[in-house]
């Protein structure tokens, strides 16, 4: 929002600034930088992709000797003192979601979630009768908001999920991981049912078809995706079984540096989109950490989370 950003500005004045923006606003990087250089701001514009709140471009920062970093487009979680998150609403149509919200909601009872740009609606839609929303875990800022690694705000006793956003991964992350009836919302108000029963069993394929014992454990540099203790804790379980674990680091992931490397598979440690959305693009099979526990016997039901080493030790299985 323009107001929030103009009180960032306000903090900020006369200071270098690494402004970071989603692909979805580049079109307004300039309305931006005028705000901020209003006040006396040195700009320098990141037009690295950013992925989430998780991903802070310090190393960039540091480059240009920028003295703080504006993030826009999501909700804090990283306790970082020169960085300053500026959330970015998008508009629906709320007396429509309302309505076809309510229709569902007089037959189930419906677990709301969305994302962070949409968390305005969670007040109206949650005033529907039986209709739940849930509080996430520490990475998650907002009741009902879920992210892409982190659904964990539908924990909660419910007959239908609704989420409402863009895009396919939340809502599948929220299908997979409740294995309930799931409905996207969109923006303008229309509702669908989707289902990602064949994703699933796609990926419970590729598990079941690895081949071979060398496995690449590959760790994201990302100041909010780094698990580098969950990297040597799957790295020491795959030696107790028998594979030959060689661990890397890369802030950005992509099939081109994999070349030539000398392993069967992959696990990738950073963003679970990754594995997931860009599967296809990759020779050798991709898994996010909680697919490799699947491999390994050490988780029950398959999930998309965030797990991390401290549940591994506490638990010998993942929590969600």
């Amino acid at each position: 929002m323009w107001k929030e950003l103009e009180e960032v500005a306000r903090k900020v004045a006369g200071k270098r600034v690494l402004l970071q923006v989603p692909e979805g606003l580049k079109t307004e990087v300039e309305r931006m930088v005028e705000v901020l250089e209003r006040h006396g701001a040195e700009v320098f514009v990141d037009v690295d992709p950013t992925y989430g709140a998780c991903d802070v471009r310090m190393n960039e920062a540091r480059s240009v000797g920028a003295d703080v970093i504006v993030h826009v487009g999501h909700a804090p979680m990283l306790d970082l003192s020169n960085v300053y998150y500026v959330e970015w609403r998008k508009e629906a149509n709320i007396p429509k979601i309302l309505e076809v919200i309510s229709s569902l909601a007089e037959q189930k009872k419906v677990c709301f979630a969305t994302t962070v740009n949409f968390r305005w609606t969670v007040d109206e839609v949650r005033k529907i009768p039986n209709v739940v929303v849930g509080k996430g875990s520490w990475r998650i800022r907002y009741p009902g908001v879920v992210l892409g690694c982190d659904t964990t705000s539908c924990n909660v006793e419910a007959d239908v999920n609704v989420f409402l956003g863009d895009g396919h991964f939340h809502p599948m992350a929220i299908w997979v991981n409740t294995r309930r009836p799931t409905y996207v919302v969109t923006p303008q108000g229309d509702m669908v049912e989707v289902n990602y029963e064949r994703v699933l069993r796609r990926r419970l394929a590729l598990i079941g078809a690895l081949e071979g014992k060398r496995v690449g454990i590959i760790v994201s540099s990302k100041v909010g995706q780094n698990r580098r203790d969950l990297a040597l804790y799957l790295a020491r379980l795959a030696r107790e079984r028998g594979y030959t674990p060689h661990l890397y680091v890369s802030d950005y992931i992509d099939p081109l540096y994999l070349l030539g490397l000398p392993d069967d598979f992959y696990v990738y440690t950073g963003c679970p989109r990754v594995p997931i959305d860009d599967a296809e693009r990759y020779e050798k099979p991709l898994l996010t950490p909680e697919e490799f526990l699947y491999k390994l016997g050490l988780l029950k039901d398959l999930y998309i989370g965030w797990t991390t080493a401290a549940q591994l030790r506490g638990t010998g299985e993942s929590d969600r």
